[in-house]
């Protein structure tokens, strides 16, 4: 796994596409407040369970999916 943000757009295309779903996919404002990215801290996660992601987005959306 590289560590690269995934733009939300990006997930919602691949989930709908993955569920064969026909909704729209709607765009709004984002809030004041909202983070311009989100990438999670997993440090602990690495320190303490030994954890490292190794499954990326897509192969991981399909896998919840089945």
């Amino acid at each position: 796994m590289d560590g690269r943000a995934i733009p939300t757009y990006i997930s919602a295309h691949l989930i709908r596409d993955l569920t064969r779903s026909s909704s729209d996919i709607v765009y709004v404002e984002r809030p004041a407040d909202d983070p311009r990215m989100r990438r999670p801290d997993i440090t602990l996660a690495r320190k303490v369970l030994g954890w490292e992601p190794v499954v990326g987005l897509k192969t991981g959306l399909q896998v919840l999916h089945s």
